[in-house]
């Protein structure tokens, strides 16, 4: 996420602008990605690539990335309100959002989880 967010030289005046609009979108960005009524496609360069042998290999990895981010978000001295990004075409996100985006993510995949748990037939074996 890092990389996307900040792929772009910053904007104050832009950032300036979307500021009464902040707290509306970062709450948008968040149940929109928890809303598991909606289905989505991941696109093609994130969908999954079967690379991780075991899922203990896959739980690493992602812990790993994830360490990676928090330790950037917590060291980060970027003004992260001024860079922009575009996750889906039209749909333009500042920095904090890219990271409220990728929470969301998470939880999103969490809920999905759980509606498999809950399934019938859950396990198969």
């Amino acid at each position: 996420m890092t990389a996307y967010v900040l792929k772009s030289k910053p904007d104050a005046a832009k950032a300036a602008a979307r500021l009464p609009m902040n707290s509306r979108i970062d709450e948008k960005v968040l149940v929109q990605l928890r809303d598991r009524s909606v289905k989505a496609t991941a696109p093609g360069e994130i969908t999954p690539k079967g690379i991780y042998k075991t899922p203990q290999e896959a739980v690493a990895a992602f812990e790993a990335a994830r360490e990676k981010t928090v330790a950037f978000v917590k060291d980060t001295h970027e003004a992260l309100r001024e860079h922009f990004f575009e996750p889906f075409p039209g749909s333009e996100l500042d920095g904090v959002q890219g990271f409220l985006f990728l929470c969301g993510h998470n939880e999103r995949h969490v809920e999905q989880i759980e509606e498999v748990k809950q399934s019938l037939g859950y396990p198969k074996n």
